[in-house]
């Protein structure tokens, strides 16, 4: 499975998933706890990738996990 969370870098950002299980339709809190027990429960084997992006102006953090 590939998760990837984007989080606006600023006060009160909250993160968001771009791609993965969006099909469950939670609200960006949620998604933060859902992604954060997924890499809890398989950190050994989660790749994890930080990205600069510019978007609409504004800088994100981009996380993509890789979970087997």
């Amino acid at each position: 499975m590939k998760i990837t969370m984007v989080a606006p870098i600023g006060p009160g950002a909250l993160p968001h998933i771009l791609e993965g299980p969006s099909a469950l339709n939670l609200q960006p809190q949620q998604e933060f706890t859902f992604v954060t027990a997924i890499v809890a429960e398989t950190a050994p084997a989660v790749e994890a990738r930080l990205e600069w992006a510019d978007g609409a102006g504004h800088q994100q953090r981009a996380l993509t996990l890789e979970v087997p």
